[in-house]
């Protein structure tokens, strides 16, 4: 089925947070992508174990918006996902590294081998090539993905994949990766924590998660520092962020007294200071493995990517560019669509775009 010459929608990406449940579906035509729909909606209770009560109410929310369809693309949990680097033996034609690297995987992480779903892939050759094949495994173990798929079945809602959040990160930023050289860092920026994920030619290898630069701790922060209520320090984070007080103009900055602005931004800008100091440690990695790569560009997504100025001051420390990625920096979308597509939804987008083949 076709509409205005796009296809039929995708399913719909959906993202669980610890504080908010999001959604994205599109559809893909001659003229690229395209956004459909956007939902956004606060957990039941921020950080604790998702409910049957929740996905309820999430499918009731689906179904009063733009949604079409039940199917559903979901990431798998952050601790529900195992994933490493491996040595296998060389290609060779006609041979499977399949089982073999099955085998190593259960053996590196303890785990039985038909306890889990595992999808590898061949990383880029480092500059010291040895005669094995360097890949990158994830794997889920079936208990965690069948619980989940239950949990959406039990409200009709088809699970049709299960993606590795680096990978949807990956696929929801492709325009701004494809036209820069070398290696390009993706940082979402969440709730509980902040992901960082590093790819090479396109190409997944590296991630790792900080789990004390979420906006839950930078709240937590600003509470104890300050002495002031959490939704205090929330409104300014989000009005006034890391602006510089003489850019911190606009009408929502204004409304914030200008010293606690200036308080809170100094938190604040510690607090990214130190996430820019460790994701500039975790990249150590790629300049061994590739040391002739450049590293050319940092992309802001997640929640915490919309905080005003905090891509200026994360490129200011970082000393290479820096830009917040949305749904809408790869697709296009209706006027009432792109006023609700903000760098929260882009992870839900590349899990929208997930493609089983």
């Amino acid at each position: 089925m076709k509409f205005f010459g796009f296809q039929e929608r995708t399913p719909i990406g959906i993202d669980i947070g610890g504080k908010n449940a999001k959604a994205v579906q599109m559809s893909h035509g001659p003229r690229g992508w395209r956004v459909e729909a956007t939902a956004a909606i606060p957990r039941t209770e921020m950080n604790a174990p998702l409910t049957r009560t929740e996905v309820r109410r999430l499918a009731e929310v689906l179904g009063r918006r733009s949604f079409t369809g039940r199917a559903v693309v979901l990431a798998v949990p952050g601790d529900k996902q195992i994933s490493g680097t491996m040595e296998l033996p060389a290609r060779s034609a006609g041979i499977s590294l399949d089982a073999a690297a099955r085998t190593e995987f259960s053996r590196a992480y303890k785990c039985e081998a038909n306890t889990f779903e595992m999808t590898y892939w061949d990383l880029p050759a480092p500059a010291r090539a040895a005669r094995t094949t360097n890949v990158m495994a994830v794997a889920c173990p079936h208990s965690a993905a069948d619980a989940l798929i239950d949990l959406f079945a039990a409200e009709e809602l088809d699970v049709v994949g299960l993606d590795a959040r680096p990978w949807a990160m990956a696929r929801a930023c492709i325009p701004a990766v494809e036209d820069a050289a070398g290696i390009v860092l993706l940082l979402d920026i969440g709730w509980n924590g902040s992901l960082l994920v590093i790819l090479h030619g396109g190409i997944v290898i590296y991630e790792r998660m900080f789990t004390d630069s979420g906006i839950s701790t930078l709240l937590a922060e600003l509470e104890s520092e300050l002495k002031i209520d959490p939704g205090v320090a929330d409104f300014v984070l989000t009005h006034a962020g890391v602006l510089p007080m003489e850019n911190a103009d606009t009408k929502d900055a204004i409304s914030v007294p200008a010293e606690l602005r200036a308080e809170v931004r100094g938190v604040a800008a510690g607090h990214f200071e130190k996430m820019a100091r460790d994701l500039l440690e975790s990249v150590s990695y790629t300049k061994h493995q590739y040391p002739d790569a450049t590293i050319s560009r940092l992309l802001l997504l997640g929640g915490g990517a919309m905080i005003p100025g905090l891509s200026e001051q994360m490129q200011e420390i970082i000393g290479f560019e820096c830009r917040v990625v949305t749904p809408l920096s790869s697709a296009s979308g209706s006027a009432t669509v792109a006023r609700e597509c903000n760098a929260g939804l882009t992870i839900a987008a590349g899990l929208a775009q997930f493609d089983e083949n």
